[in-house]
């Protein structure tokens, strides 16, 4: 009876150490825009775009079950500032944004280690048009616009080059394309992909200058990644085989 009842124990802790950690729940805000190919609000088709798609692969194998909040990019730098999110994606590395929240060791580098994707921000300007930022700093005329809350918007407002209203990706190009703003500046995938959706791309075209080049990052919330490091840091690295093996990109 004792060497039964000891099988039967032994069995039990076998079988609780066997069985896979229930998967911990991660809550990641990304903007609430149809920006393709990185982020598609068509959840019927499960296309969610390649950071979401890169995002989950990742996430999957360090352990974490992806929760996706979607609303506007202001209120997710918000949120999880304030730990009302687990984390948000894609977000610039700022020294400002790192005291809110945390980012993989190196994101201050200019070719981090470690990151989520690599995007470029040149000026979307009318077809035909030669542009160039130092030209266009002396004969400015409507201003250049981009998204709010993006570095980019930030480093045209510093610049003093920011047009006097803000423009969606989608009024942005419609305005270049009716010469009624210089330039919009966005991301060249996502603003190409949105030339052809909105039959745009024999008015407006990227220039060939950039007026910056970023590498965005899945940052967290300090309060996660204190009490999730280990998994975090691990997901952090994952990212850059997820590229390589869904993408075929560079690590």
């Amino acid at each position: 009876m004792f060497n039964l009842k000891l099988s039967f124990i032994v069995i039990s802790l076998v079988a609780a150490i066997a069985r896979p950690a229930a998967a911990v729940n991660l809550m990641v805000c990304v903007e609430d825009q149809l920006y393709i190919p990185y982020l598609d609000k068509d959840e019927r088709k499960r296309a969610d775009g390649n950071v979401v798609e890169l995002l989950r692969w990742s996430a999957q194998r360090i352990g974490f079950n992806v929760v996706l909040k979607r609303q506007s990019w202001g209120r997710c730098l918000s949120e999880i500032a304030d730990g009302k999110v687990d984390a948000a994606m894609a977000v610039n590395y700022t020294p400002a944004r790192a005291k809110l929240m945390a980012f993989p060791q190196g994101a201050e580098l200019s070719k981090p280690p470690a990151y989520l994707w690599r995007f470029h921000y040149p000026f979307f300007v009318e077809k035909g048009s030669v542009f160039s930022l130092e030209e266009y700093r002396q004969q400015g005329k409507y201003g250049i616009s981009s998204p709010n809350h993006y570095v980019s918007y930030d480093t045209l407002k510093r610049q003093g080059l920011l047009a006097p209203y803000d423009y969606t990706l989608e009024s942005g190009l419609k305005m270049v394309a009716l010469g009624r703003l210089d330039a919009y500046v966005v991301d060249s995938e996502i603003g190409q992909a949105a030339l052809q959706r909105l039959k745009l791309a024999d008015k407006v075209e990227a220039s060939k200058e950039f007026l910056l080049e970023t590498y965005g990052h899945l940052a967290f919330s300090r309060h996660f990644y204190q009490d999730h490091k280990k998994q975090v840091d691990s997901l952090w690295q994952s990212l850059a085989l997820g590229r390589a093996q869904l993408f075929n990109l560079p690590k």
